[in-house]
């Protein structure tokens, strides 16, 4: 479990291999709200920006495996994001030029 409702949230993961999904518990059950697949950033995003009590639980479905980045502001998320939309832009070229090279 990366997260348990009632805890406060103090860091963010990234999703590197699995799935995890999030749900809260209301009158003994467990309402999912949402998935969490291969890239995706995860926490509960009002309790890590105010620090306050998590309403959420973010479980793994399958063995999985996170980045988790503790104690970082907006900047630092910013610069994950970038970094990660020049290696997919990257990834993209190259599999393009790949594509280009076979066909000849």
């Amino acid at each position: 479990m990366f997260l348990e409702q009632g805890e406060i949230s103090r860091s963010l993961a990234l999703v590197e291999k699995g799935a995890f999904y999030s749900f809260y518990e209301k009158d003994g059950n467990e309402i999912i709200e949402g998935f969490c697949f291969e890239g995706c950033f995860m926490t509960d995003y009002p309790s890590f920006i105010a620090h306050s009590i998590s309403k959420k639980n973010f479980k793994a479905l399958e063995n999985s495996n996170i980045l988790k980045m503790l104690n970082i502001d907006f900047a630092d998320i910013a610069a994950v994001l970038w970094i990660a939309k020049l290696k997919k832009e990257r990834f993209v070229h190259l599999t393009k030029n790949r594509k280009r090279s076979a066909a000849m």
